[in-house]
């Protein structure tokens, strides 16, 4: 049985080499884009968990449900923490529920594929919520962020860093940030990463296929 901090499940994740490479969930052309590889959640929820959707399948153990999607990252080998959307305007109890149906997906997915890592994925709307998530994955040694919808909003980008910075100064094994970000280039997440990198964490920013595009440089690839 995994253990919990506040009814949240423990999600450990340790790792020795990290993604270069991040693909959408609706990407499938790209799974296997490179050898390390991960897939990502960063879609608006009802592309992977609507009507019987992934966090339904495992929930209500919907087999048949449950086989699609064991098959569909059959041979992954990152999964970053599914990402259910955690709002600022609804009920405490809301979120907490959303953050663990993510982490009932992201046990069950690493508990029944051979050799899967699936990467935390650090995301709150509230500071005040940033403690559960981060008890519930304090031994790991890589977390995931994105920078989507914070880089052109400026009391976004704030809240990002106080973030990054809390974040680092509780996990006292941290050794890696993944970082989802589809700008040309990484002037953002230097600045706002910048506390972790100053003080040794390895800040990671695999390509991905926007992130292409923005440098003019996609390849062909199928989805």
């Amino acid at each position: 049985m995994n253990s919990t901090i506040n009814g949240i499940k423990n999600l450990s994740c340790k790792i020795q080499e990290t993604p270069d490479f991040i693909a959408l969930y609706n990407q499938r052309g790209v799974y296997n884009y490179t050898s390390n590889t991960a897939i990502a959640f960063f879609l608006y929820d009802s592309v992977f968990n609507g009507n019987r959707g992934i966090a339904d399948a495992f929930y209500y153990c919907n087999e048949k449900d449950r086989e699609k999607f064991l098959i569909r990252f059959k041979n992954v080998k990152f999964i970053i923490e599914t990402d259910l959307s955690q709002c600022g305007d609804v009920e405490r109890i809301v979120n907490l529920r959303r953050l663990q149906s993510s982490r009932e997906v992201s046990l069950e997915l690493k508990k029944r594929i051979k050799n899967l890592e699936v990467i935390p994925l650090i995301t709150c709307a509230k500071l005040d919520f940033l403690d559960i998530q981060l008890n519930s994955i304090k031994e790991s040694n890589c977390v995931c962020f994105s920078t989507k919808c914070y880089v052109k909003n400026n009391r976004e980008t704030q809240l990002l860093k106080k973030i990054v910075k809390e974040t680092v100064d509780f996990m006292p094994n941290l050794q890696f940030i993944i970082v989802y970000d589809v700008c040309k280039d990484n002037t953002y997440v230097n600045e706002v990463f910048s506390y972790g990198i100053d003080r040794g964490i390895q800040v990671v920013v695999p390509q991905n296929i926007l992130k292409l595009r923005n440098q003019g440089r996609t390849k062909n690839a199928l989805y």
